[in-house]
């Protein structure tokens, strides 16, 4: 797995956490990609690939592009974090990079390849050898942050279950519920270091006190602070009942959240703005048919953007293709970036 040197520019992997981050970071913020400031560590903990690969021209230290192959576990993957700044494109550094990416997933036998794109970009993927799913795409939706939770509707949950803090659950529960609905195994991404992150918070919908299996997690969720407030999901539910109140759980903490932000928050990270309004957002999966009405019930409205799920050679996991649980019990994913 060399690094790809042509005349034009070499592909290398990042040199560390920091000179990834300092080329992430501010693409994210000017693009108002809206992640967290923490997410980049979480993405490349999750993956075994070599992390982020940066562009760097010839005669220059700086990069000026980046992507990454995301491999899971099971041998899936993900194209992630694909950008090459204004100024750079059109010289053939995506190029590279994404040649330098296809040939780390092909190094690493990685059999299922997946990737979002929004509109304008689908062709080119096309001609790249990904085809759409058939089941639907992501839609980007928004709520806005009222400034106090009465203007929530009231709603009764099933007594007979408990919400619990996401915290609560052992997280390799989590992870299997999180490969039943997507086919993807990253038990590196719900790990002890990515649930004690500052900026997260989540809830989980459960049968009794006693966690033993993902047959006892009807419902759960978490969110990420961003610039503009927060980012939810997954969301994944066995029923509109359980989403439904695992979602406005979420929103209800929102709510208090930004009116007494906690001391552990990253509400106070200084690379964090501080807008004058806040929302939530999600990636909302329509393939299943009850996500974004759901979300439209509650209040939510679109932003304008979809994305365009897409697979190499049309393979997708067997539980995002027709009759798998991605169907039923999506109702939005983690992230885009990493699928």
């Amino acid at each position: 797995m060399g690094d790809i040197n042509n005349k034009d520019v070499v592909v290398r992997p990042a040199k560390d956490l920091e000179e990834a981050t300092q080329l992430w970071w501010p693409l994210m913020t000017s693009l108002g990609w809206n992640r967290s400031y923490h997410d980049l560590e979480s993405y490349i903990s999750a993956s075994q690939s070599r992390g982020l690969l940066v562009a760097v021209p010839h005669g220059s230290d700086e990069p000026v592009g980046h992507c990454a192959a995301t491999i899971y576990d099971n041998s899936t993957g993900w194209v992630s974090l694909f950008v090459v700044q204004p100024t750079s494109q059109g010289k053939g550094h995506g190029r590279a990079l994404f040649d330098a990416v296809l040939q780390e997933f092909r190094d690493n036998n990685t059999s299922i390849i997946g990737l979002d794109v929004v509109v304008e970009q689908k062709a080119t993927y096309e001609r790249r050898g990904f085809v759409e799913s058939p089941l639907g795409k992501l839609r980007c939706m928004s709520w806005d942050i009222p400034i106090n939770i009465d203007h929530i509707a009231s709603h009764d949950p099933d007594t007979s279950l408990q919400l619990v803090d996401i915290k609560d659950v052992p997280h390799h529960l989590l992870a299997k519920s999180d490969l039943d609905h997507t086919g993807f195994e990253r038990k590196h991404l719900w790990s002890e270091k990515f649930f004690s992150r500052s900026d997260l918070f989540g809830f989980a919908l459960v049968n009794g006190n006693n966690v033993s299996g993902t047959e006892d997690i009807c419902a759960w969720t978490i969110a990420r602070q961003v610039p503009q407030g927060f980012r939810l999901g997954p969301v994944y539910a066995v029923d509109q009942e359980a989403a439904r109140t695992i979602i406005q759980s979420a929103m209800e903490h929102a709510i208090r959240e930004i009116e007494n932000p906690s001391t552990n928050s990253a509400m106070s990270h200084p690379r964090v703005a501080n807008p004058g309004s806040h929302t939530v957002t999600a990636e909302i999966w329509d393939g299943n048919p009850h996500a974004v009405k759901l979300f439209e019930m509650l209040g939510w409205s679109t932003v304008g953007v979809d994305y365009h799920r897409m697979w190499l050679d049309g393979k997708s996991t067997p539980q995002q293709a027709e009759g798998g649980l991605a169907y039923s019990g999506m109702y939005a994913i983690f992230d885009a970036a990493i699928g």
